[in-house]
């Protein structure tokens, strides 16, 4: 969870002009004990093109607005590979006036005494 944590930082970091914010939030989900957590990477800079939000963790893609930085298009793909892995679901989508944001939401662990 670290390279999730760390991919999805370092890109919104990348996307966001200098000046604007970049929140990290994690929640419970569902009454106590949690069923699981959402953590949200979310900040209010320019946001996802729309045409680009169905593709932001397909591997390899890089967006216009991308074209113009580093990066292999891989961040977001390999976020996208640990969640399942984990169990989980990821999703990127827009923020009203502006910017985006990328919730991933994993069950609880189930940690026995055994363990």
């Amino acid at each position: 969870m670290e390279q999730v944590i760390d991919n999805l930082l370092v890109n919104a970091l990348r996307y966001v002009p200098r000046g604007h914010t970049v929140c990290v939030s994690l929640v419970p989900i569902g009454r106590a004990p949690a069923a699981g957590y959402r953590l949200v990477v979310a900040d209010d800079g320019p946001g996802f093109p729309a045409q680009d939000l169905p593709h932001v963790f397909d591997r390899f893609y890089r967006g216009d607005n991308a074209l113009a930085s580093s990066g292999s298009g891989l961040g977001r793909a390999i976020v996208r590979e640990i969640v399942q892995r984990h169990g989980g679901r990821v999703r990127a989508a827009n923020r009203d006036p502006s910017g985006a944001a990328i919730e991933v939401e994993l069950p609880a662990a189930d940690i026995s005494e055994d363990a």
